[in-house]
C-alpha cells in the first residue's frame, strides 16, 4: 500500500483538510478528501495495469505523480483525477518518485531497471 498526503486547497489559517491518494496492488487509486472529524472518497481512477509503487505531489499540490510496476509514471489532477501527462522511460517497474528539493519543477524516478531518470515539470 502507498499512501501520501497533502494540504488541500483550504485558506492559509485553517489547514484542517488534507489530500490523501491511495494506491497498492490492483488498478484502483483513490483519491480522499480528510479532516479532523471525517474522510471522503472523492473518486478512484483505474489504471490501466495493476500495481503502484509510489506517489508524491508536486509542491502546489494541483499534480500528483503515481510510479506504475509497468514502469510508467502517470500525473493526475489533483482536483479532477484527469489524467495529465505519462512519462515513459523505464523498461522495469518503477520504484520511488521524487522531486528535486532545490528545484520543485524536477521529478526524479528511480526503477528495477537500475536507472534513474530526471524530468523537467
Amino acid at each position: 500500500m502507498v499512501c501520501i498526503t497533502v494540504p488541500a486547497r483550504t485558506p492559509p489559517t485553517t489547514h484542517t483538510n488534507i489530500g490523501i491518494v491511495w494506491g497498492s496492488a490492483d488498478e484502483t487509486l483513490a483519491f480522499i478528501t480528510s479532516s479532523a472529524t471525517i474522510s471522503t472518497i472523492q473518486g478512484t481512477v483505474q489504471l490501466p495495469k495493476p500495481g503502484i509503487a509510489d506517489v508524491a505531489f508536486r509542491p502546489d499540490g494541483r499534480v500528483v505523480f503515481v510510479a506504475g510496476w509497468d514502469g510508467v509514471v502517470r500525473a493526475y489532477q489533483y482536483s479532477k483525477r484527469a489524467p495529465v501527462a505519462y512519462l515513459r522511460y523505464h523498461s522495469k517497474g518503477v520504484t520511488a518518485l521524487a522531486l528535486r528539493p532545490s528545484a520543485s519543477d524536477t521529478l526524479l524516478t528511480a526503477s528495477k531497471d537500475a536507472s534513474v531518470a530526471v524530468w523537467k515539470i
